[in-house]
């Protein structure tokens, strides 16, 4: 089980090293993703995407890449990008390896600068909001190279639940573990404390801060979606459970303006 703590101490630590961890952990799931990924959170996103094919699609904070491969499958053209080296020289490999045609860059989420204005049809940041220290300045480049009509389809650790984090033992389906949440309203840096001591950052915020921090860079939501698992995935996966009554993951579709 996972403790969470707000600290103080937030700069003193590496974030360099907190990315390099989740690289480490993540390692062996480049390209493929996490169970709840594949079969509750990933399925609802992509529903919300619809038809991609031929569309210009930016996964920012790419992470592991399994969006990215999943969306290039289905015939998107798609720009991966993502803050950690690490993770960085692994999707990139994986790529070398298995084709995808996917562009990856390595970037903050808040500078963009190597893309132009306008650029996408589509702009998805999966499960990684809650992971990026500057939220303004990130919606605030999604806003600039995103195409007007387009859209930005997010989704996050649900803020009004417990608090999804990564498995650091050898289980056969890496299942994110319930962690212990601080207070609602507590807003700011927390750090995760796995069950063997992996010490990893997150940026805890309320829903509302969310929602208006889209909304103040002139998106209009459109949709909002809590997904759950289905009674077949359950039973085929009974560690999904957990998240038959309680939503693990909150997804965001909004449109860049309304048309």
């Amino acid at each position: 089980m996972c403790e969470m703590s707000k600290l103080s101490g937030y700069g003193e630590i590496s974030r360099e090293f907190s990315y390099a961890r989740v690289a480490t952990l993540c390692k062996g799931l480049i390209g493929r993703g996490h169970l709840l990924d594949r079969f509750v959170v990933i399925p609802a996103l992509n529903s919300l995407l619809g038809y991609v094919t031929e569309h210009n699609i930016l996964d920012l904070a790419c992470g592991n890449g399994y969006l990215a491969r999943r969306l290039a499958e289905q015939g998107a053209l798609v720009t991966a990008i993502d803050v950690s080296s690490e993770l960085s020289k692994l999707v990139r490999t994986k790529e070398v390896n298995e084709p995808k045609g996917i562009t990856y860059l390595f970037s903050d989420s808040s500078d963009l600068t190597m893309i132009e204005d306008a650029t996408f049809d589509e702009v998805v940041c999966h499960m990684a909001l809650m992971d990026i220290e500057n939220l303004p300045g990130t919606i605030a480049e999604v806003a600039r190279v995103i195409q007007l009509g387009g859209r930005c389809v997010f989704s996050i650790a649900h803020p009004c639940f417990a608090v999804p984090v990564m498995q650091s033992d050898t289980s056969a389906n890496d299942l994110p573990l319930p962690a212990t949440s601080c207070t609602y309203y507590e807003e700011g840096p927390q750090l995760l404390v796995d069950s063997d001591g992996t010490q990893l950052w997150k940026f805890h915020r309320t829903l509302a801060n969310y929602i208006n921090a889209v909304a103040a860079r002139g998106f209009t939501i459109r949709r909002i979606v809590e997904p759950r698992p289905s009674e077949e995935d359950i039973y085929e996966h009974p560690e999904l459970d957990a998240y038959r009554y309680c939503p693990a993951a909150l997804i965001v579709e909004a449109v860049f303006p309304y048309v």
